[in-house]
């Protein structure tokens, strides 16, 4: 950890007084992601004992455990703006989904399934998202069917799956409906 003080020096010290210095750091992401941070500090005391001058350097260190929380957010949307007038069977039908990491570790291998038979998913590259960020690269279409149309539209729900740093599993859900 990288840590500035505002003063290099303190001192003197009497015998018997205590003296607190503080210092902060911003965490780097990889430092939250390996879900703890380690400081030591080393601290030098010199004075003079009769003609000789003394040294003293001690040091502590410590760790902080970094609890992590994964979590995976999903919103799904549908458009029927490409449907002919009146809908025809195999017009298609567009399905956005967002992906946002809406916990604290950087998530991996996040990878998406749709429920509806039919539906055809853009195949994006491995997703990998870092806390607040957000991802809209797949897209799905699908071509309704005359069941579809005589039932004025329809439902479809899609999973998100991916993994904190250590290996827990994270999982989002969404769904929308679409009228024809």
């Amino acid at each position: 950890v990288n840590a500035t003080l505002s003063s290099g020096t303190v001192g003197p010290i009497n015998p018997g007084q205590t003296i607190m210095v503080q210092a902060s750091t911003v965490l780097t992401q990889i430092q939250v992601d390996s879900g703890s941070v380690s400081n030591t500090v080393n601290a030098a005391a010199t004075w003079t004992r009769g003609s000789e001058t003394v040294t003293m350097d001690e040091s502590s260190s410590a760790t902080m455990t970094i609890t992590p929380d994964p979590a995976l957010s999903m919103v799904k949307s549908a458009s029927v703006d490409l449907l002919s007038s009146p809908p025809q069977p195999d017009d298609t039908v567009l399905f956005g989904f967002v992906l946002t990491n809406s916990g604290n570790v950087t998530l991996r291998d996040i990878d998406l399934t749709d429920h509806l038979a039919g539906v055809n998913l853009s195949a994006p590259t491995v997703v990998s998202l870092i806390p607040g960020e957000s991802f809209s690269g797949w897209a799905g279409t699908y071509l309704i069917t005359q069941s579809d149309i005589d039932a004025g539209g329809g439902t479809n729900s899609a999973t998100a799956n991916g993994f904190s740093p250590s290996g827990v599993p994270v999982m989002a859900n969404a769904a929308t409906g679409f009228t024809i």
